[in-house]
């Protein structure tokens, strides 16, 4: 990772797959944090959907199917809630989106930003 990112302090990673890396991610960046933005299951659902054309996942091309990837994905999150109790930090989606200062706040704290949730250029 370092060889890659010699001049960036931070790396985001974001896919639906992250989800069944938890343990190896754990294991192997110790110190990495791990960020599950949650989004209402309908609105994540339709939005996977609509974009199907682009991401090339089979589920999305399905509602049924796509609703059942879906809840499986929600049950490997929970069982490394259970195996990595507190490892990963949630947040909903919909508080970033609304801005919500606290929301916000704890994003930053926890990714060890300085950094304001108000203001131009905010986000």
């Amino acid at each position: 990772m370092r060889a890659r990112t010699k001049a960036v302090p931070r790396v985001t990673h974001k896919m639906l797959g992250n989800c069944l890396h938890v343990g190896m991610i754990h294991l192997c960046l110790p110190d990495a944090i791990i960020l599950d933005v949650r989004r209402d299951a309908i609105d994540n659902c339709l939005a996977s959907h609509e974009r199907q054309v682009r991401t090339r996942h089979a589920f999305t091309c399905d509602l049924r199917a796509l609703a059942a990837h879906y809840r499986r994905h929600g049950s490997v999150k929970a069982s490394w809630d259970k195996v990595l109790p507190a490892r990963v930090v949630r947040i909903r989606y919909e508080d970033l989106v609304a801005r919500s200062d606290g929301s916000m706040r704890r994003l930053l704290d926890v990714c060890g930003l300085p950094g304001t949730t108000t203001g131009p250029g905010f986000m």
